[in-house]
């Protein structure tokens, strides 16, 4: 289960946190490149009242050593709900107290290391925005210039107390996030925490946001799922059943 999880919830974007805005560490050099990427994706009014994402994507996932292509939806409220499906595979849910999955037609609850992963990847993906950034909480640390792909980009670190670190690399052209670092646990060492990288590519403009239509998900170098986007709506509010737990 732990596997299915990692492998639907891992490297989907989210929309936008409201946060008050004030200063991180190396947030006043950071800002302007930040602020480039808000705009580029739609502009900070726009992403903050339509804070909710529903996307509908092709997922490639391996499963039992086997590559499949199937159909998938994501509903998110940001930063506080999120529902995840993965077509006869999984379908994972956090109504903003509870977490949950669903896979071959039983219902079972998300606990402890699960749980913090679902929140932490509301987290990190609500981070992944930059919406969020410049509010007191957060610690930003400018890890300089770099290449992501072919793209000059740079980077930074998010510190926070009490979560982990999330690294976010922008292009110095567009204030585009194009790839994010974060821990997550590991599906080749069970109990251990490694990296994950998630690299963001091809953005199109959709429902007047710009979005990226294909995102793909590593450990160790090693890709463990890319989606391809192909619709993506934003909306400024959701019916609660998306997120609610179904009956065992």
């Amino acid at each position: 289960m732990r596997g299915l999880f990692l492998l639907a919830v891992s490297g989907l974007w989210l929309g936008l946190v409201p946060l008050s805005a004030v200063r991180g560490d190396d947030y006043p050099t950071l800002k302007p490149l930040i602020e480039r990427g808000i705009a580029s994706a739609g502009g900070r009014e726009i992403l903050t009242k339509r804070n909710v994402q529903v996307l509908r994507y092709m997922t490639t996932v391996t499963v039992g050593g086997l590559e499949r292509a199937l159909p998938g939806r994501a509903v998110r409220h940001v930063g506080k709900r999120i529902r995840v499906e993965v077509e006869k595979l999984v379908t994972i849910g956090y109504d903003g107290k509870q977490g949950w999955a669903v896979a071959n037609g039983m219902v079972a609850d998300l606990l402890d290391e699960q749980l913090r992963q679902i929140t932490g990847e509301i987290r990190a993906d609500a981070l992944t925005t930059l919406v969020p950034l410049g509010n007191d909480q957060f610690r930003l640390k400018n890890l300089g210039e770099s290449r992501v792909d072919d793209r000059s980009v740079v980077g930074f670190r998010i510190e926070q107390e009490g979560e982990r670190s999330v690294e976010l690399y922008l292009d110095q052209e567009t204030g585009l996030v194009v790839r994010r670092l974060t821990e997550a646990p590991s599906l080749q060492e069970p109990g251990k925490l490694t990296k994950e990288e998630t690299l963001y590519r091809d953005y199109k403009r959709m429902d007047g946001i710009l979005t990226p239509t294909d995102i793909e998900t590593r450990q160790n170098g090693k890709v463990i799922q890319r989606l391809k986007v192909s619709e993506a709506k934003y909306l400024e509010q959701i019916d609660d059943a998306e997120f609610r737990r179904p009956a065992a």
